[in-house]
């Protein structure tokens, strides 16, 4: 490692880029996997070739390494694979994502005698490498937003997919590349024709035939539907298509541009429609509880299957038509054989919103409302595996006929590549496997020792910091947590909760008493050092100031026109939030001081605030991503700093003591920020949106919508002091209006 670390650094920069792109294909030419296995598991190497923009050709090297059997490379090669979409657009996250391996993984291993000159977060609750026995074999994620739709080529190779930004991406599977965007925004559904080849991709009223030889569209019109079209499929050879919306199900002459039938009967919109090989046979599901099969030769209605207890979003049929699944609001996977229930596949804990399955029928793949992928055993009626698969409801799934590799897509924008072969050996599971609760509210000790996180089923938890476990559950579960705050003795917690009340739990016992209620729920909790006074900001637009000690209201700070999203304090200061408003609030007198109001342009709408460790920044962030620096003694903005992912809010703001910025968002990425150099110096990316978030003197900790919880370690890197810039300003240079962005993520 270190040899090729020197050797890449005495080489001009042409020289080392045709190394790094050269080399392995060279050895693997050669024939000489041996050489080619050591590169492949070189991380400088790696490292390199990720930074000179080279991942998606790097990944393809270690496909053909593989396949032609270059020994010792499957835990780089799986490492690569899942951090792909990190890496792609961050190649500088490189170092800081093999340090944090799960443990005993033979990556993180190897990156611990990494010197890394950068700053970096180091993960400090990592989990045994073989406790995620079922994980997606890659992540495509363009940074695009609600999925909406999805298709696999049989081969398993080539994936399109559909959302709300972009009409149409396509993907290489082999390297998770995404190789075409094509269209415009607004689409509902995608089917893909098996070369690949042929799409006909739904737009909010429209149908566009792709040819992808051409990346010409062809519009299909008219479409006969008067409302959004919500579902498409097409036959294998791409001559046919059917289309459903509104309550109707149009059959589509793929190859004369033109409506081939068109059929009525459902009571209310159709969700999701199916169509076999021949397309002699069309099924479509509906809001109005039904499930209907079409004969398309005869044109009429051939058979509707009832059954469920809710609308009906999911469907998918093997290509003869002989089996079909579907799934409901109810939360059941109904089978259906030649048009007779079969079986209820119970286990979903909400709604099956989609559905995809096998050629034969064998293998069904089910995505659920929370989030939940299940994969069943069709024939034994078992579920093999359930897994929190994604951070929103699933919108889409779809498998190859012969049932090998499986994509599902969700409302979080993201799309997962799943290897079904990965499910051999696995014991068989057909009760619900509980989903994690997303975290809202994360906050550490003012001793750094232990850390609370609230969820959004009301639950708190109480973390270890040194041993970085969790040590125990509290609370009832109910009302979603919107605030956390320690007491000073550190024995107690105070929460604020959706149904508007106060709490304060216990820690040794675990006993939780109400204090009092809000009108409306809670968005914010702080401790104010002045008393002290926990302070709670409410829907209702008051702050609400409790004694920890008697448990009693003792005061309420009025003034706000809107909901009040947060609460900041500082010694002699409080500081609140409404969506456009931040009112500066004297504690003692219980009176506002000062508004300020965001400066005109760019909308948005505010979430967090910080202040820094003397009280004298206030930094502020919404729904735009951008963050917003005040002097509190001026109150005079003195800087914006642009986000790194436009239009994505930000969460939670806080200050480290050394007086860089830390911001937690729904762009799945935890960030470090230096103010006065205006530069994100260190990001971590977890599964889901980052709602919570706390810094103390040594560790920061975070939580994100799947219910991940994390501890990090801020690593100033090799080439870089402990200390921060930051700590200067504002006496000294102030960051100017504009932040530039930084290279990769």
């Amino acid at each position: 490692m270190a040899d090729m670390e020197r050797a890449l650094a005495g080489m001009d920069e042409e020289s080392r880029r045709t190394v790094l792109r050269e080399l392995v294909r060279m050895q693997l030419d050669l024939q000489e996997l041996g050489r080619a296995g050591a590169l492949l598991t070189d991380m400088a190497f790696l490292g390199a070739k990720c930074r000179a923009g080279l991942l998606y050709e790097l990944l393809a090297e270690f496909a053909r390494a593989d396949a032609l059997g270059a020994p010792g490379i499957g835990p780089w090669r799986r490492f690569l694979d899942e951090q792909s979409h990190v890496l792609g657009v961050g190649p500088h996250l490189f170092a800081q994502q093999a340090v944090n391996r799960p443990r005993g993984d033979p990556v993180g291993r190897t990156a611990q005698r990494l010197q890394i000159d950068e700053p970096y977060l180091e993960l400090l609750n990592k989990e045994p490498a073989d406790d995620s026995p079922l994980a997606p074999v890659r992540t495509l994620y363009d940074y695009g937003s609600l999925t909406t739709g999805v298709g696999i080529t049989p081969d398993g190779r080539t994936a399109v997919s559909v959302d709300l930004t972009h009409r149409l991406r396509v993907w290489d599977l082999e390297t998770g590349r995404c190789v075409r965007r094509l269209g415009q925004p607004y689409a509902t559904a995608v089917a893909l024709s098996a070369d690949g080849l042929r799409i006909v991709a739904a737009g909010m009223h429209d149908l566009e035939l792709w040819d992808l030889r051409t990346g010409v569209p062809e519009t299909l019109s008219p479409t006969q539907h008067s409302q959004v079209i919500r579902a498409v499929a097409m036959t294998p050879d791409g001559r046919r298509a059917v289309s459903g919306g509104d309550e109707t199900v149009v059959l589509w002459d793929l190859e004369r541009r033109c409506p081939h039938a068109v059929f009525g009967g459902h009571g209310d919109e159709v969700l999701a429609v199916a169509i076999t090989d021949d397309g002699r046979l069309a099924v479509s599901a509906s809001k109005d509880r039904t499930v209907r099969l079409w004969d398309v030769p005869n044109r009429r209605c051939a058979r509707v299957l009832e059954g469920h207890d809710g609308a009906v979003y999911g469907l998918a049929m093997t290509g003869d038509g002989r089996l079909i699944v579907s799934g409901a609001e109810d939360r059941l996977v109904k089978v259906w054989e030649e048009g007779e229930w079969r079986a209820d596949l119970p286990g979903h804990a909400d709604s099956v919103d989609a559905l995809g399955m096998s050629a034969d029928g064998s293998c069904c793949v089910s995505g659920s409302s929370d989030g939940e992928v299940r994969f069943w055993d069709v024939p034994s009626r078992s579920c093999r595996a359930a897994v929190r698969g994604h951070a929103f409801a699933l919108s889409a799934v779809a498998v190859t006929p012969d049932g090998r590799r499986a994509l599902t897509g969700a409302w979080d924008g993201k799309v997962k590549l799943w290897d079904l072969g990965d499910l051999d050996g696995l014991p068989a599971s057909t009760a619900h496997t509980p989903a994690a609760d997303a975290v809202h509210e994360a906050v550490l000790a003012p001793s750094g020792r232990r850390a609370v996180v609230g969820d959004s089923a009301g639950r708190l938890h109480l973390w270890d910091v040194g041993t970085a476990r969790r040590v125990g559950s509290f609370g009832v579960r109910g009302s979603e947590v919107h605030g956390v705050a320690f007491a000073p003795d550190e024995r107690h917690v105070f929460s604020g909760h959706g149904d508007g009340t106060v709490r304060r739990c216990a820690l040794i016992t675990g006993a939780t008493t109400v204090l009092g209620r809000h009108d409306d729920a809670v968005r914010a909790l702080a401790v104010s050092p002045d008393g002290p006074t926990v302070l709670s900001g409410s829907d209702d637009k008051s702050i609400r100031l409790w004694d920890p000690a008697r448990g009693e209201c003792v005061g309420v700070m009025k003034g706000h026109e809107e909901p009040v999203v947060a609460v900041v304090a500082r010694p002699g200061l409080v500081v609140s939030a409404e969506s456009s408003r931040i009112r500066h609030w004297d504690p003692g007198r219980r009176v506002c001081r000062h508004v300020t109001s965001l400066p005109d342009g760019p909308q948005d709408s505010l979430m967090a605030l910080a202040l820094s460790p003397s009280g004298r920044i206030l930094a502020a962030a919404g729904l735009a991503g951008l963050v917003w620096l005040w002097d509190t003694e001026s109150k005079e903005l003195v800087g914006v700093l642009s986000p790194v992912r436009p239009a994505m809010m930000v969460h939670k703001l806080a200050f480290t003591r050394t007086g860089l910025l830390v911001t937690a968002g729904a762009d799945n990425y935890l960030r470090v920020w230096d103010v006065p150099e205006q530069r994100n110096i260190a990001s971590f990316p977890t599964a889901g949106n980052v709602h919570a978030m706390d810094v103390g003197d040594d560790v920061m900790i975070c939580g994100d919508s799947l219910g991940g919880i994390f501890l990090l370690r801020f690593r100033p890197g090799a080439a870089r002091s402990p200390g921060s810039s930051a700590g200067a300003w504002p006496t000294g240079r102030a960051p100017t209006r504009q932040a530039s962005r930084p290279p990769g993520a």
